[in-house]
């Protein structure tokens, strides 16, 4: 890790670290909302006949559309970003384990999402799934992207051995494909 990134985490409040992150959650929440209005534009009125009357977007409608995205991921984010910054300060660790944080972070973060649907299984489920995600995530680190394995001239001759022999074989299998 950097030496910015260090100061960053262990210099800010948890507080101003929960504040920040509440404050980017807003704003996904803000795209969220602006593409859930995209999605369905035209709100619904029932008449008193039970028809089906389109009305025109307001402003009320629009802030009512889109509190409900902002609130949510605003909370969670803050959530995630406060108890990880109380779990690394409760904990005093030498940095070699800290995705034990983001696991718990994230199992509370994922607890507070569930609670959207107000059932107990729910927020137990996603707060397994989140923290496990985040705790994996978080214990991988850039190991997370694959990197091709380099081959040495060894291994290399190697192998050109193993497929000349085959293809050899091959060859004296089926000799009107020789010349390929």
């Amino acid at each position: 890790m950097s030496d910015s990134h260090n100061h960053e985490r262990f210099m800010k409040s948890c507080a101003s670290r929960a504040w920040s992150s509440m404050i980017e959650g807003g704003v996904l929440g803000f795209c969220v909302g602006t593409a859930m209005m995209a999605w369905y534009p035209d709100p619904v009125h029932y008449d008193i006949k039970n028809t089906v009357v389109a009305r025109n977007i307001g402003l009320k409608t629009a802030l009512r559309t889109m509190r409900g995205p902002i609130l949510w991921s605003a909370l969670v984010c803050g959530t995630f970003s406060g108890v990880e910054c109380i779990m690394e300060q409760l904990r005093d660790e030498t940095h070699a384990s800290t995705w034990v944080n983001s696991t718990v972070a994230g199992g509370v973060a994922g607890m507070v999402l569930g609670s959207m649907s107000r059932r107990v299984d729910v927020m137990a489920a996603s707060a397994l799934g989140v923290g496990m995600l985040t705790g994996m995530v978080d214990f991988n680190g850039s190991r997370f992207a694959t990197t091709p394995k380099r081959v040495t001239g060894f291994e290399s001759a190697a192998i050109r051995k193993q497929e000349q022999v085959a293809v050899d074989a091959l060859k004296e299998k089926y000799p009107e494909f020789k010349g390929l």
